[in-house]
């Protein structure tokens, strides 16, 4: 496996050998949670009128059972967030005093990630949803990103009947170092795109009415109320879109049985990876802008970015262009002095089953490109540009 455990371990569980994705994912959700807990959707009180204390969250007046929803959710995700990450601390001093992982953490672990996901969705839909048209939206995209992992767990575990064909140890070997380093692009991309919706899906751009006036409802977002209701509306669908299709990436590419299968690769994964992208260029247009000229000024020169690193990454997934040249460009060309193909065993073990070219070793240049990607999302910039 991609991730080695300790030789003296044997039967070591998924878990222990995806625990810096886990870690990674586990701290982020901490992080945002424990922001969000100091910043209740829908705002506080700015002065003590009407009976209302300075400071208390104006959604515990008018919504409190949605402000008691999203209360609990939230304090659930962060705490269980915390838990994971003992755990694995536990994990760590069993592997190194005991020379074994003790299976009675590792229950309790699956138990709490599956329960911080979930927490963490519900805290978003309570945090996040204040009409008809959004609660519904945000539901049934949930549903449907549950509906679809659960599909693609049934699949994987129908299609583990059927032995995969082997492959030399050194090409196997080869192969999923390559495909490590992608899903660790994707998985920070997808970690990043999760924490920076969550935290814009509760503080909606142009924040929120504290008062009555003019008909105003308290609490209510401030844009949905002029002439930008369908700005605010586009950056929801689209904030929505982009933070449960992060989640589903995440949750696929840290499924044990997708991680143990080698014919499954995360290339397969870059249709949500380009929802999720399209999804983050809409709603930070719609939540920044004000005016349609800089509306399209921001989606041009976006798009144009991402066009860019997207056009190289399918070039190169799809093994389109010269072979040679890319081999030189990945540094698994005949190097000078070097007389046979026996003495470059990079560019060998890369070769397809068939006997081409195969495109994982193209990899190299999706994860530098994907390099360029994460950046983009995890720019403080789309979190600063609402408001």
């Amino acid at each position: 496996m991609a991730v080695e455990a300790p030789a003296h371990c044997k039967n070591v569980p998924s878990e222990y050998i995806l625990r810096k994705y886990l870690l990674m994912l586990a701290t982020l959700v901490a992080t945002v949670t424990y922001g969000g807990g100091f910043s209740p959707p829908g705002g506080v009180w700015q002065a003590s009128i009407d009976g209302h204390l300075a400071g208390d969250s104006i959604v515990l007046n008018t919504n409190n059972l949605r402000y008691l929803v999203f209360f609990y959710c939230n304090a659930f995700a962060l705490a269980s967030s915390v838990l994971v990450i003992v755990l694995f601390l536990l994990l760590s001093i069993d592997l190194i005093e005991k020379k074994e992982v003790v299976w009675i953490r590792i229950k309790p672990l699956r138990v709490l990630m599956v329960l911080d996901l979930l927490s963490f969705m519900g805290a978003y839909a309570a945090g996040s949803c204040r009409d008809m048209l959004s609660t519904v939206y945000t539901s049934v995209l949930m549903a449907a990103g549950v509906f679809i992992y659960l599909t693609v767990q049934v699949a994987l575990a129908w299609a583990s009947r059927t032995p995969e064909p082997s492959l030399p140890a050194e090409q196997d070997n080869i192969t999923v170092k390559l495909e490590e380093r992608l899903r660790k692009v994707l998985i920070l991309l997808a970690t990043f795109a999760v924490s920076i919706t969550y935290v814009s899906g509760l503080n909606l751009p142009g924040g929120f009415w504290d008062n009555t006036e003019g008909g105003h409802r308290l609490g209510g977002a401030i844009l949905i109320d002029g002439r930008h209701k369908a700005r605010l509306t586009t950056f929801f669908i689209c904030n929505t879109t982009a933070f449960m299709a992060s989640l589903l990436i995440i949750m696929l590419l840290l499924g044990r049985k997708l991680h143990e299968r080698t014919t499954v690769r995360s290339r397969e994964m870059f249709g949500c990876v380009v929802a999720v992208l399209l999804s983050l260029v809409g709603a930070y247009a719609a939540g920044s802008c004000r005016e349609a000229g800089t509306t399209v000024y921001v989606v041009l020169v976006v798009i144009a970015g991402l066009g860019e690193k997207l056009y190289k990454v399918y070039q190169r997934v799809t093994n389109r262009g010269d072979w040679e040249g890319n081999r030189q460009e990945l540094g698994l060309g005949r190097k000078k002095g070097m007389g046979t193909e026996k003495q470059w065993p990079v560019a060998t073990a890369c070769r397809g089953r068939r006997g081409g070219p195969d495109r994982s070793g193209h990899v190299h240049a999706v994860v530098a490109s994907g390099h360029g990607l994460a950046r983009v999302v995890a720019s403080p910039r789309f979190s600063g540009g609402p408001g």
